[in-house]
């Protein structure tokens, strides 16, 4: 059987038809179709690219927790369920197991390594804990052991001073030196933007959710239109910006089959980007 989909894709709001082939999205029906039972799975509505959580950490509930391997399965379907196919997990106290990325039934996942946490400056023994000398080759190490991310506990305590400039400067070359990214947790005025300065500075901001239940990250994008963001901003910045950030293209042919569609429109109706009436991961349907 071979999937047909149509409705108008944002953000180009186009009205487009794709067939689903294996786990890839075509603009043409694939060889051998005509011989085959073809079943219109999304017939109208709106089609966006799947849902993005940037900063989610599934697997634990706390840093006092330990990391369970149940539990990030559990996780992992409850953002699938919503139509989050893909997050970021910026930091967790163990590396991802291995089967996240070959584990076809669940979100795809870009990892970013144990936190890594300089003397007073992160919950005790959560992450790994490392003096400022150590900071630069421990990120190398945990970046080229996960998904090419490396995340850094930048500040912590408001009367507490952030990571030195120099030395998180001299971390982020040596990461990107091995073609490597870095998150950085910022947490007090020295650390971090304004939501509104910071896209009207030019700044990409995405969607993330740092928070449970899992699969909430439409309520996060209605928070970012809420403090300034432009509804189409605030609503890619949880789907096909997000999706494009992390090296994943939206919804054209080639891509992979990894969609959400609706009755309306999420961008006039941004309630609606919680309530998708078809979610389709790797070209199965979830729902």
């Amino acid at each position: 059987m071979i999937m047909r989909i149509r409705g108008v894709v944002l953000p180009e709001r186009e009205e487009r038809t794709f067939w689903v082939d294996g786990e890839r999205l075509r603009s043409e029906p694939p060889a051998g179709a005509a011989a085959k039972r073809v079943e219109t799975v999304v017939d109208g509505g709106w089609l966006l690219p799947g849902l993005v959580d940037v900063h989610t950490h599934p697997g634990a509930e706390s840093p006092d927790d330990r990391f369970d391997e149940a539990l990030l399965r559990r996780h992992l379907s409850e953002h699938r369920d919503a139509g989050v196919l893909l997050v970021r997990t910026p930091g967790t106290a163990e590396r991802m197991p291995g089967w996240v990325d070959t584990e076809t039934e669940l979100p795809r996942v870009r990892s970013a390594g144990q936190w890594l946490a300089t003397p007073g400056r992160f919950f005790p023994g959560a992450g790994r804990d490392i003096g400022e000398d150590e900071l630069a080759a421990a990120a190398v190490e945990e970046a080229t052991a996960a998904s090419g991310w490396c995340k850094v506990i930048g500040d912590w305590r408001w009367d507490e001073p952030a990571v030195p400039l120099d030395v998180l400067k001299a971390t982020v070359d040596a990461v990107h030196a091995v073609g490597g990214r870095v998150a950085v947790h910022c947490q007090t005025s020295e650390g971090s933007h304004n939501v509104r300065l910071a896209h009207e500075a030019g700044v990409t901001v995405l969607a993330g959710t740092d928070t449970f239940p899992c699969g909430t990250v439409a309520t996060e994008s209605q928070w970012l239109l809420r403090a300034g963001m432009p509804a189409e901003e605030a609503l890619g910045a949880a789907s096909w910006t997000a999706r494009a950030w992390l090296g994943l293209p939206g919804l054209i042919d080639g891509a992979p089959a990894d969609l959400v569609a609706y009755d309306q429109d999420p961008v006039a109706e941004p309630a609606a980007l919680g309530q998708p009436k078809r979610v389709i991961l790797r070209g199965r349907i979830v729902r």
